[in-house]
């Protein structure tokens, strides 16, 4: 069953600055407070998309009790890829830039501010470099049932240009991992043109593909975008729920079997990349998705720059460290890349070397943090200052109140 619905009842902006992209599915109260908290700044410049492909109608009355011209939803719920879902939501975008989220996430009243500082600036991409990270309350989660928020305690507004392709062949030759460290243009919980999107989708057919959007489109947009910048200031709060990819993570639940992915449900007939062990885990959701984009944006000849022998290190220390029960799957799975990438002794070797190097920076860290722990119950080493962990914050429109009293507007950068 399909319905779509464009509301009119109010005049907003013809073309609207910024437009908040949110696919959502199944997580009905996080998106309705989204939806809540953005419309509670009552910024005309602001449209909000959704592509719910939820199994109940909770966010579709909402939104139909709203009547907000401002809100553009699209209801489907039938068999979609999240994927498919991601790319509903962007296709109804009409804004300038645009701006996509989790359904468990929000964007910060200055948001639409940082949108006009970069048209006034012909900037295409901005992200921000102070993260506010915010756990919703996990009811069997002793130490999260009130809530977590994760905020840096000081903000510059400095503002930096980042070399887009330099930074793409340093994350490649770094092994493919924590691609957010590489200051890549991105569109999750980063503002660009929306023209670079349309660009992408008019070129690719889709605004996202492979299996992981954020990761696809970091590099499509990577490619696409030589203007990007990001802030010492936040714009917005990435949230985790008991159901979200990112709290899976922290709760050591996404390694597995291929079988158990998200990302491939509904995605009959999809061909994994060669080079990629057949097997769930974020690093090789990560890299398969950036073979696929580099390969649907016609740049092939950037995969050579990928250091494979690291990045099949760093999958064998995800399981190390996460789940050794599916050793023995990736080792078969490591076998058969190996024929893929056509491995010879020398990266054999390369690969040994750096499986080892990352073993002993493990059992490094653990050493270390055991020493840190103790010398801080003892009271003879304080704890490391820079960001601040404030318990008891139930709603995630609770987290926007404390955090936007801290980000003063006041302070936008000339360039």
């Amino acid at each position: 069953m399909k319905n779509q619905s464009k509301n009119k009842k109010n005049k907003i902006m013809s073309i609207p600055l910024l437009s908040v992209v949110i696919a959502t599915k199944d997580r009905e109260q996080y998106c309705i407070a989204a939806i809540d908290s953005i419309l509670s700044y009552k910024d005309e410049r602001i449209e909000i998309t959704v592509a719910d492909n939820s199994a109940t109608t909770k966010v579709k009355d909402y939104v139909a009790t709203l009547n907000h011209p401002a809100v553009k939803y699209t209801f489907d719920n039938g068999p979609v890829s999240s994927i498919a879902n991601f790319n509903k939501a962007m296709d109804l975008a009409t804004g300038e830039y645009v701006v996509f989220i989790g359904d468990d996430d929000t964007i910060l009243p200055n948001c639409a501010n940082w949108a006009q500082w970069m048209k006034d600036h012909n900037i295409e991409s901005l992200s921000s470099s102070s993260t506010v990270n915010y756990i919703w309350p996990i009811a069997d989660n002793p130490k999260l049932l009130t809530g977590e928020l994760l905020v840096p305690e000081s903000f510059t507004f400095k503002v930096t240009e980042h070399d887009n392709a330099a930074n793409l062949k340093r994350f490649m030759a770094d092994g493919t991992v924590a691609y957010q460290a590489y200051n890549l243009s991105k569109v999750y919980h980063g503002i660009v043109k929306k023209a670079v999107m349309d660009k992408i989708k008019a070129q690719t057919g889709h605004y996202f593909g492979g299996v992981s959007p954020d990761l696809y489109s970091a590099a499509a947009l990577s490619i696409n975008i030589k203007n990007n910048y990001s802030v010492d200031a936040p714009f917005s709060v990435l949230g985790a729920c008991q159901a979200s990819t990112t709290y899976g993570v922290i709760a050591k639940q996404h390694v597995g079997h291929i079988k158990d992915a998200p990302h491939l449900r509904h995605r009959d007939g999809y061909q994994i990349e060669g080079a990629i062990p057949k097997i769930y885990s974020a690093y090789v959701v990560w890299t398969e998705s950036l073979l696929k984009s580099l390969k649907e944006n016609n740049r092939e000849d950037l995969i050579n720059d990928i250091n494979f022998p690291l990045y099949y290190a760093h999958i064998n220390d995800e399981f190390m460290v996460m789940d050794k029960q599916f050793l023995g799957t990736l080792s078969k799975e490591l076998e058969s890349c190996f024929k893929d990438r056509n491995f010879g002794p020398e990266e054999m070797k390369a690969f040994e070397g750096y499986k080892k190097h990352l073993n002993y920076i493990n059992q490094k860290h653990k050493v270390k943090s055991l020493i840190l722990r103790s010398l801080q119950k003892l009271g003879l080493m304080k704890r490391k200052s820079g960001a601040a962990t404030i318990k008891n914050m139930p709603d995630i429109r609770d987290v926007v109140a404390f955090v936007d009293k801290q980000v003063d507007m006041a302070k936008l950068p000339q360039l």
